[in-house]
């Protein structure tokens, strides 16, 4: 063993300081520390019961080992080509590391190629120097090739050669006695031998595994004679490669019958050639096999200057590959079917596509067979140089929103590649796959970039691809290993949101340009959070760009809405519900008296002579709170003649509804004549107004304010604050004649414009019965500020009855002459005035629209 001087890294304190026993280099440093190492060499080899323990390697100087130092998280890594070059270092991170000498190269096989090998682990502590101890050893195997004297007397003209997985044959030549440093793999012998008539023949008799730091010795002899005819090779191996020698028989068939041949066809002459890697492949290289004796061994070896190993292996024999190598080398485009069915004499092998897909580098693919007496041919080999493709992927133009194809150059300097090119793009669920390529053309001059000079070649792809749905589109491009990635950018839609909440809905606009708005609609999804929201709750109007979200709650903040159109996604703007505003005192049960009049006259005097008499009661009427009437007007006390002709209550409350009628009333009406004479038995007036004198009105009632001091004081509405879908009141109607009674909802807006109303007319109704409608068409973003409610008994000029004659009979009998007997009771009397009467009760709105919607489709 070979002992080299130790080195000692050092963190320098100063420039020129020399390095004293006494200093302490790493004092107060918490971050970095030294190695020591200490190299050294072993070049003995592992004993063999048949080895040649004369020869062993020769140990390299310790100058010469190259030094690799790794740390074990990966961080850091660097190699130095000598010991002298990694004494220079000055300090090292604190860490594990993994510290590794090496001398010469495992891939280069040959005589005097030793190559040794050491690692260790070594931790780098703060402040200190670690030691480290390597030994080398030898990495490679060695064999070596003796001869017989009995088989040197037979034969004047013999070699061997032997060959590892991925490597080139290394042959003994006849007088060669030195060892052959090879990789640790199979070795494959084979035997060249020339008789006294000159003819050769080689034949392969056995194949070892040889481990690093073996020497292996192959002795050749033979056994039997030439006259007696059972001349026979007696080969010997290591004890612990082959249990027994191996004999093969040298008699006159082995001789006189062909050899296998194989031959390299279709690759030119010499069979070598240049190609780009990934390129189509002009030729069609293949190896033609004929073995007379009938084949019973085909060898395939790869040899590739960088090292590059196929998947199936470097070598393999490929009529005794298992079902996953000759899986794998179908798969690597070696078409070897004739060797793997029933294999005979001839045999194929076709490399072609096997070249198409192979990486940058140079090969050497050579094919050997060998026949049932164990006879070799001589390996044909094709050689490949398979220089590096250079590719440059670029898009010539945006892709086009929600499109399924896009366009992209690739610019290359080998033209050969534009139809061995795949792609791949994101599918619908944003996953990388292949897709189809619908066209490709030349580009002469690529828009949009300048092409590099190396690069003169350009080709336009079309690709069928998922609907584009983002704002940039990765497409991927593969040219034998070579991969390039180019992002294009959409044409993506500009659009935003703007929102317009109800109480129960809010209402989205997409805000989008009018040539993108129809694509956006077709496309746009909602969320709120990561939930989707389920068609139930969404409505659409997709020319006006719409979308009504429904199954919110009033007076209500939200924020996390969402709306996605493709994969592109905008944020729905915060927005809070309005409130629920309900009709105060909708059921007409608070109440409070308004009008009280005493003592009024009721209709005109009666004679019974010589006197003549007055009628009185009292007016008391009550009306709902909240709402507002014309009573003022058609019941002013301000009038110049009170009596129960001129002084008319419109609109009162009764049992819990609203009595609104049609009435004929006067402020400056005079009473009519008296009526009646001497002896007269009829004890009212038979006298009313004319018809002329009266002033007739439809009874209102309505939600605002209303006074009468001689003039109008009147506001129709109230503040609102919020949009209703409904409006539901019951009511019953008798009308005079065929008049029509009214309702109306109108919704204004801060400006006084009505942005939603529903005018209905009521027909007669003997019974209570509900009335629903359904208010609709509230313009985007339109605000309710005030809603106005009301009910007319008569829509248009009313009509009334004036009573008149015998109508007007107060009930008054014989007692007349008293006075209290002309009292009669209150809101009891006939001389009146009155028309069509509407009963309302039960006012309300609804904010439910979905039942709004379903309430107008049953109508």
């Amino acid at each position: 063993m070979t002992k080299f001087s130790k080195s000692l890294l050092i963190v320098a304190l100063a420039a020129g300081m020399s390095a004293c026993s006494d200093e302490s280099p790493w004092s107060g440093s918490d971050v970095e520390g030294g190695i020591r190492l200490d190299l050294s060499a072993d070049g003995r080899v592992m004993r063999q019961s048949r080895a040649d323990d004369s020869v062993s390697p020769v140990v390299p100087e310790g100058e010469l080992f190259a030094i690799k130092l790794s740390k074990s998280d990966g961080s850091f890594s660097k190699s130095w080509s000598s010991l002298e070059a990694f004494n220079r270092e000055k300090a090292f991170p604190i860490g594990d590391y993994q510290i590794e000498a090496s001398y010469g190269d495992l891939d280069k096989e040959g005589f005097g190629l030793p190559c040794f090998l050491g690692k260790s682990d070594v931790h780098v502590a703060p402040g200190a120097v670690s030691d480290v101890n390597i030994v080398a050893t030898l990495s490679n195997a060695m064999v070596s090739v003796r001869y017989t004297d009995q088989f040197k007397e037979n034969f004047h003209a013999y070699s061997t050669a032997l060959q590892t997985e991925g490597h080139d044959w290394v042959v003994f030549a006849q007088d060669e006695d030195r060892p052959a440093y090879v990789a640790p793999s199979e070795v494959k012998l084979n035997l060249t031998l020339t008789n006294d008539a000159g003819k050769a023949v080689t034949i392969q008799p056995a194949s070892f595994t040889a481990r690093p730091r073996y020497h292996y010795v192959v002795t050749v002899g033979v056994n039997g004679s030439v006259t007696s005819g059972d001349l026979a090779l007696d080969i010997q191996f290591d004890e612990e490669v082959v249990a027994e020698t191996v004999n093969v028989s040298l008699g006159d068939e082995l001789w006189k019958a062909p050899a296998p041949t194989v031959k390299a066809v279709g690759a030119g002459d010499p069979a070598e050639f240049s190609m780009f890697e990934g390129a189509a492949l002009s030729l069609n290289p293949e190896f033609h096999v004929f073995a007379y004796g009938g084949l019973a061994q085909a060898t395939l070896n790869i040899v590739c200057n960088d090292g590059w190993v196929p998947p199936f292996g470097a070598r393999v024999d490929l009529m005794k590959a298992s079902d996953l190598q000759r899986s794998q080398i179908r798969a690597a485009g070696i078409d070897a079917e004739s060797l793997f069915k029933n294999p005979d004499k001839l045999a194929v092998v076709n490399l072609k596509k096997f070249f198409e897909t192979l990486p940058e580098g140079v090969y050497t693919v050579s094919l050997e067979a060998g026949d049932a007496m164990t006879r070799q041919s001589d390996p044909a080999s094709i050689k490949v140089t398979v220089m590096p493709v250079d590719v440059e992927l670029s898009a010539p133009a945006k892709a086009a929103f929600m499109a399924q194809e896009v366009t992209v150059d690739l610019s290359t300097n080998c033209p050969d590649i534009k139809d061995n090119v795949t792609f791949k793009a994101p599918d619908a669920n944003n996953r990388m796959e292949p897709v189809a390529i619908k066209s490709v053309s030349t580009v002469a001059s690529p828009a949009g970039k300048v092409s590099r000079a190396d690069l003169p070649y350009t080709f336009r792809y079309v690709l069928e691809v998922s609907p584009v749905l983002t704002g940039t589109f990765d497409v991927e491009a593969t040219v034998g290993n070579r991969v390039r990635v180019c992002t294009l950018k959409v044409d993506v839609p500009e659009f935003s949101f703007i929102t317009d909440p109800y109480a129960k809905k809010v209402v989205v606009k997409v805000n989008a340009a009018s040539d993108q708005l129809p694509g956006i609609m077709n496309m746009v999804k909602f969320y709120n959070g990561s939930n989707q929201i389920s068609s139930g709750n969404l409505s659409q109007d997709n020319a006006s760009g719409l979308v009504t979200i429904s199954g919110l709650q009033p007076n209500t903040k939200y924020s996390t809405l969402k709306g996605m159109v493709g994969r592109i996604e905008k944020a729905v703007p915060e927005f809070t519900t309005e409130p629920i505003v309900n009709v105060v005192n909708g059921d007409m049960t608070d109440v409070t008296e308004t009008i009280n009049i005493s003592n009024i006259y009721v209709g005109g005097k009666f004679r019974v002579s010589p006197a003549d008499y007055n009628v009185w009661s009292n007016i008391v009427r009550s009306e709902a709170n909240g709402w507002a009437s014309i009573n003022q007007k058609t019941c002013w006390t301000g009038a110049s003649e009170k009596n129960t002709w001129f002084l008319v209550p419109s609109t009162y409350a009764e049992n819990g509804e609203s009595v609104i009628r049609s009435v004929g009333y006067s402020h400056s009406g005079k009473r009519p004549a008296t009526t009646g004479g001497a002896f007269s038995t009829t004890y009212y007036c038979t006298k009313a107004p004319a018809d002329g004198d009266l002033t007739k009105a439809s009874g209102e009632m309505f939600l605002g304010s209303y006074a009468f001091t001689g003039t109008e004081q009147r506001t129709d509405g109230i503040a609102w604050g919020s949009r209703p879908a409904t409006f539901t009141f019951r009511y019953r109607y008798s009308p005079v004649g065929a008049e029509k009674g009214e309702a109306y909802i109108r919704v204004l807006d801060a400006a006084g414009n009505v942005i939603a109303s529903s005018d209905l007319e009521l027909s007669a109704a003997s019974e209570m019965q509900a009335r629903t409608v359904s208010l609709s068409g509230y313009p985007f973003g339109a605000k309710a500020a005030k809603v106005q409610i009301g009910f007319r008994s008569t829509k248009g000029a009313p009509g009334v009855n004036i009573p008149s004659g015998s109508q007007l009979n107060e009930g008054i009998g014989a007692g007349f002459a008293i006075e209290s007997n002309r009292h009669i009771s209150t809101n009891n009397y006939h001389a009146v005035a009155t028309g069509s009467v509407l009963v309302i009760d039960d006012v309300a709105v609804g904010y439910d629209f979905s039942a709004a919607a379903a309430g107008k489709r049953r109508k």
